[in-house]
């Protein structure tokens, strides 16, 4: 059995709030763009002598499909392979072998990996980190140009790959992060990720856990790939979801399968379809609305100037990603100067009857904003977008 778990970083509601938010205040002047940012507020309507000290906006971010795609953006890809002793015992496939030796873990793990280094394009970048109780340098490499001879080169190492020793995943770790942080120039802007694919359990006496995880790799997505029934899986869960990566498992009877668990990650990985990718949030002018917090689901997010402006840092997005943020607001009972008329566009109450309105003033609450950039090298896009509006009634 092979198990794929994606890490979720959209927001969960529970039942009531999923039936209260409605398609109210899309920021449709975003449509046109590759990438749509668009917000749902809590309630559409609110009394105009009402507080609410918990009002939620859910913002989402859209990535284009990926037959919008326009090209190949470079990637840089880390592979962290486990040679400890115990990659040596037999893999355990299911399907039965003409030979008489069944093939070992690392065999399956050298196979698949060639597999890798030949599904990525050129342009892509490869670095081996092989590792058991302390990274191996003489199995290892820097990141090697695949268009060039670094296929060739990456394919010889992977080879060369022989297993002892015990298992400590962090040095391994963070010989990786080091490689892509050591990126010279604007090469240091390319996109980067991290695979690390091991069977056993940590051996190093380390304690995981998600504050020292977190301040390990939060830097890159590391996507981890557990082989067999020894590996630590709550280590690699937690190494995976506070980086924003992708835990996978394959169970010792399906071992030979691990080729085609890391060909779906890499698959994703190669449909990038915009970096760098911030949303900005500003409190409009009058609304008396504060930011209290946002959620963004272990991405990156700050509150600033008291709670009149707040920033997420998406980062990268990949061909139909969806990401989705809540926004807490405080938002006291509206003024009249706080108030636009939905049909005389005035900051101020409308003669009803003179001007036969029959549209109920709306407050804006927020101006949303974001940027982004196609390819690391690109120029950045920057959109303003419309404000996200609730109707403010004297009576609901």
């Amino acid at each position: 059995m092979v198990n794929y778990r994606p890490i979720e970083h959209r927001f969960r509601r529970d039942a009531t709030d999923s039936d209260r938010l409605r398609s109210f205040s899309p920021l449709d002047a975003m449509s046109a763009d590759p990438v749509k940012v668009s917000t749902t507020t809590m309630f559409p309507t609110i009394p105009r002598d009402h507080t609410n000290k918990d009002f939620r906006v859910l913002l989402r971010v859209e990535a284009p499909p990926m037959a919008d795609l326009k090209g190949h953006v470079p990637i840089d890809v880390v592979a962290v392979l486990d040679v400890s002793g115990s990659m040596g015992d037999p893999a355990m496939a299911s399907s039965d072998f003409e030979k008489n030796k069944p093939p070992s873990r690392l065999d399956v793990l050298k196979d698949a990996m060639k597999f890798i280094i030949r599904k990525l394009e050129d342009g892509d970048r490869l670095s081996i980190v092989a590792f058991n109780d302390r990274p191996v340098k003489e199995y290892s490499t820097g990141l090697l140009d695949i268009s060039g001879n670094g296929r060739r080169i990456a394919e010889k190492k992977v080879d060369w790959l022989e297993g002892r020793g015990g298992t400590a995943l962090m040095p391994a770790l963070e010989e990786a992060i080091r490689v892509l942080d050591c990126r010279p120039g604007d090469s240091r802007n390319r996109v980067g990720f991290i695979l690390l694919l091991t069977d056993g359990d940590d051996t190093s006496g380390f304690r995981w856990s998600r504050d020292v995880i977190n301040g390990a790799v939060g830097k890159y997505p590391v996507h981890t790939f557990g082989l067999g029934a020894a590996h630590s899986s709550e280590a690699l869960l937690y190494i995976a979801q506070e980086s924003r990566g992708t835990y996978s498992f394959v169970d010792d009877e399906n071992m030979d399968k691990i080729a085609g668990a890391l060909a779906v990650c890499l698959g994703g990985l190669k449909t990038v379809a915009a970096v760098d990718t911030r949303v900005s949030v500003r409190v409009a002018e009058l609304s008396g609305a504060r930011i209290e917090r946002i959620d963004s689901g272990g991405y990156e997010s700050r509150v600033a100037c008291g709670g009149a402006s707040g920033e997420v840092v998406v980062g990268v997005l990949y061909a139909g990603e969806v990401k989705s943020f809540i926004i807490h607001l405080h938002l006291p009972a509206a003024s009249v100067s706080s108030l636009e008329c939905g049909y005389c566009d005035a900051a101020t109450v409308c003669d009803h009857h003179g001007h036969h309105c029959h549209r109920r003033h709306e407050q804006r609450l927020l101006d949303v904003g974001y940027s982004y950039r196609r390819a690391p090298d690109a120029a950045a896009i920057s959109i303003v977008g419309r404000g996200v509006f609730v109707q403010r009634p004297e009576e609901v």
